[in-house]
């Protein structure tokens, strides 16, 4: 099996990329693991998005690279010109395909620090005003918001970056009753409806963690972390000057894009 182009991961980093590629004129095969990926409004004008396609390995050489992974089925194989991997950077850090870097690249891949968090969401009866709380004995924080048309969202979230409150509000626990219980304390005006939503990135299989957080020595070597190596080219929000946020995963992958781009026109 041959494609002209391929990007590993399905998130905000590696869908901008392929979109862009896409506006630029090259096919791009997508890769993502998980079985969804970032978005009907993206992958719609995308041709060839695979899920369930988990990536094992990654080769590169003068005028290409390849790609091993499996599917429920069995393997499968990706020769492709050039490879974004625009996967999370704690993810990169542990794949087989870093025995192919050099050496300064991985270690500025490794020593990106990353930041843990889970949110909590939940429907209220009617939409409340709008709000911004920190409980300041745990911490965390939750708010409200509009939505489309800038009309209020029947729901409040919540948000905790902190392990000892995470461990206090039993989230690896995988039950947001706790959290739940502890939220509609601090807002005992509103009424919750339906069932809670809680994520945490930082026990996710294919994320591993929620964001980077940048010190000194990992913000020195950011350079290395976006500079192609071969024919492989990387994305993630850990690459990008907006580091932790999900304009700075946009802005990676179209970067890697223009980066491919260049190197093939």
């Amino acid at each position: 099996m041959t494609t002209h182009l391929a990007v590993v991961g399905g998130g905000f980093a590696g869908l901008a990329a392929a979109f862009e590629l896409f506006n630029f004129g090259f096919a791009a095969t997508v890769l993502e693991a998980q079985q969804s990926e970032g978005g009907c409004v993206w992958s719609a004008k995308l041709p060839d998005v695979r899920l369930g396609h988990v990536v094992t390995a990654v080769a590169y050489h003068q005028i290409g690279a390849s790609i091993k992974g499996e599917v429920v089925t069995g393997t499968f194989d990706v020769a492709a010109e050039a490879i974004i991997l625009a996967i999370p950077v704690k993810l990169l850090s542990e794949r087989e395909f870093n025995s192919v870097l050099p050496r300064a690249t991985e270690e500025a891949i490794s020593s990106v620090p990353i930041g843990i968090a889970a949110k909590l969401v939940v429907g209220t009866q009617n939409p409340p005003p709008p709000r911004a709380n920190q409980d300041l004995k745990l911490p965390y924080w939750s708010w409200t918001g509009k939505g489309e048309g800038g009309v209020p969202r029947s729901a409040v979230t919540a948000f905790c970056g902190f392990e000892q409150t995470q461990q206090k509000l039993a989230i690896n626990s995988s039950d947001p009753s706790i959290w739940l219980d502890n939220l509609q304390s601090t807002i005992a005006d509103l009424n919750f409806v339906n069932d809670p939503i809680m994520v945490d990135w930082s026990r996710d299989e294919w994320a591993g963690c929620c964001y980077s957080a940048l010190d000194n020595k990992s913000r020195d070597l950011m350079p290395l972390q976006s500079q192609p190596v071969g024919r492989i080219f990387f994305a993630g929000e850990h690459t990008a000057v907006d580091t932790g946020t999900m304009e700075g995963a946009l802005a990676s992958g179209l970067l890697a894009a223009r980066q491919i781009s260049e190197v093939l026109q």
